[in-house]
């Protein structure tokens, strides 16, 4: 006989990260949690009116879902809360939106992709925006990003501990935290208080469950259960003014996605594979021009490039013309007239040249020639 948890006298309540899933197989089609994402997809979009306690319909789709994920529970109570865990696991990461009225501009998308590595990306964008890990379809009033609060976290101290920091992290109450992060001192003493009331022990399913998610992340990388940020933080934060507002890990996620494109490889000789990933419309211009969201992720405001040909790029010395070549705009100092004509021989290999990169080169060469 399997031994149980013992109950607690007296029960301790605080304000932890809770989050409980059924199913966790999301990038595999065909698997049961990927099937119960579809329906329910498909139900936001022929709903029209939010899911309330008792509501019928949310009766109905129970049991839709109890079809597609059989559960082995004993009585049917069980089975429905099983199923209810089911559902609202989709609404704590961000698929869908409380009362299953909405859902993420990306689902949709995720369920279409056809590698798991894009499932991957787009699953990593989506428990970014809208990770609410207090939501469910009944219960839409505590919408604190948790996922953001653990990113910006990361940013400040660099390493995460998947056992010490992340229970520690699941005691903080975030919206007592202005700045949006913890500290290293702060996180310490969250872990000394979660260990003061066996958080780890107690809420464990929900401690595994959270660092099952940090895993599938792609923009994440674990190291002798460590989590890091994968990217190099000077490649990917280079020439930035640390003054600046700009969300690094939609900008760490872009720069994966330009490099994907690329194949690794820089997109005039390649070959070369340790290359950089720079916007063309600078990301401050967009920000001052209001268009953020339309231009600064967009991938064809992206060009990778060798770690030479994206210095002479990044500082306005060359750009490209319509044709894919390059041009030289500004003086290049200890360039022979040999090696500019060399320089001029090369091209944006044809299979980066459309109609919207084109148009972000015009905007580069434009702005480093009134720059002369």
């Amino acid at each position: 006989m399997i031994d149980t948890k013992k109950r607690r006298s007296i029960e301790i309540y605080e304000d932890y990260w809770s989050l409980t899933v059924g199913h966790t197989d999301y990038f595999t089609r065909d698997t049961t949690s990927f099937k119960v994402l579809k329906l329910l997809n498909k139900f936001v979009n022929d709903n029209d009116k939010a899911l309330k306690r008792g509501d019928s319909r949310y009766n109905e789709l129970q049991k839709k879902v109890l079809l597609v994920s059989p559960k082995n529970a004993g009585t049917q109570a069980s089975k429905e809360q099983s199923i209810r865990k089911e559902i609202n696991q989709f609404i704590k990461i961000g698929f869908l939106e409380p009362g299953l009225v909405d859902s993420h501009f990306l689902t949709q998308k995720f369920l279409d992709a056809s590698t798991i590595k894009k499932k991957q990306r787009i699953f990593s964008q989506i428990l970014k925006d809208r990770a609410k890990f207090k939501c469910s379809v009944t219960n839409s009033e505590d919408t604190r990003n948790h996922m953001q609060f653990f990113l910006r976290t990361l940013e400040e101290v660099g390493k995460i501990n998947l056992k010490d920091d992340v229970q520690g992290l699941m005691m903080c109450d975030i919206s007592n935290i202005k700045k949006g992060f913890l500290t290293r001192d702060e996180l310490n003493s969250y872990i000394a208080k979660s260990r003061n009331i066996d958080l780890l022990d107690r809420k464990y399913n929900q401690h595994a469950f959270l660092k099952n998610f940090l895993k599938k992340m792609i923009d994440l990388k674990e190291i002798n259960n460590e989590v890091y940020f994968i990217e190099d933080a000077n490649d990917i934060f280079k020439n930035i003014d640390l003054n600046e507002v700009r969300d690094n890990y939609q900008h760490r996620l872009w720069v994966r996605d330009l490099k994907e494109v690329a194949n690794y490889k820089c997109m005039v000789d390649r070959f070369s594979s340790r290359g950089t990933g720079s916007h063309i419309k600078p990301w401050k211009d967009c920000r001052d021009q209001g268009t953020i969201e339309t231009e600064a992720w967009d991938i064809n405001n992206g060009i990778y490039l060798n770690k030479k040909l994206d210095d002479l790029f990044d500082k306005g010395l060359i750009s490209f013309d319509q044709n894919g070549l390059i041009i030289v705009i500004n003086k290049i100092n200890n360039f022979n007239a040999e090696e500019i004509k060399n320089l001029k021989n090369q091209r944006l290999h044809k299979d980066f040249i459309n109609p919207e990169r084109m148009e972000y080169l015009r905007y580069h060469n434009k702005k480093w020639s009134l720059n002369k």
